[in-house]
């Protein structure tokens, strides 16, 4: 069944315009290093100019894993296996975002190079603790970065 992008608007406790009410995403974390893939956000998107995670809307019928999965096929190109370890569930108005924690192993992430689509213009390994003071990033990615770095 073909994705059909953007038939519904929802809009989070700020009023801005979300794509649908459910969306999903993966925050991905390497087994060797500990970092995290983030992608720059294109000027094409909601939310442009800032590092976020692939992830997008959550089909009728389709559950947020597979969301989730799609999502970062569609943004990052064919993926190394990922291990799923924990979600998180963001809610702002009437807009709700699942995030999910995948762990890569470090060879994978050696070998892997994302074939990244229109929606993010670039791609990078990063620690936490080279996200401080930059203030680029997706408030909800970062506070999951957080979260899961302890």
């Amino acid at each position: 069944m073909p994705r059909k992008e953007g038939d519904e608007i929802s809009f989070d406790a700020q009023g801005r315009p979300r794509w649908g009410r459910k969306a999903a995403g993966i925050l991905i974390r390497r087994t060797d290093s500990g970092m995290f893939l983030l992608v720059m956000r294109s000027n094409e998107v909601m939310d442009p100019g800032v590092l976020g995670i692939p992830g997008g809307r959550i089909e009728p019928g389709e559950s947020e894993e597979v969301a989730a999965i799609q999502e970062a096929t569609e943004e990052l190109g064919p993926m190394p296996p990922l291990k799923f370890v924990d979600r998180d569930v963001y809610t702002s108005g009437d807009f709700s975002y699942v995030t999910f924690l995948a762990l890569m192993s470090g060879e994978n992430a050696e070998d892997w190079k994302p074939e990244l689509n229109w929606e993010n213009d670039a791609w990078i390994w990063v620690d936490l603790s080279d996200l401080v003071g930059i203030r680029e990033i997706h408030p909800n990615v970062r506070r999951v970065l957080e979260k899961w770095s302890r």
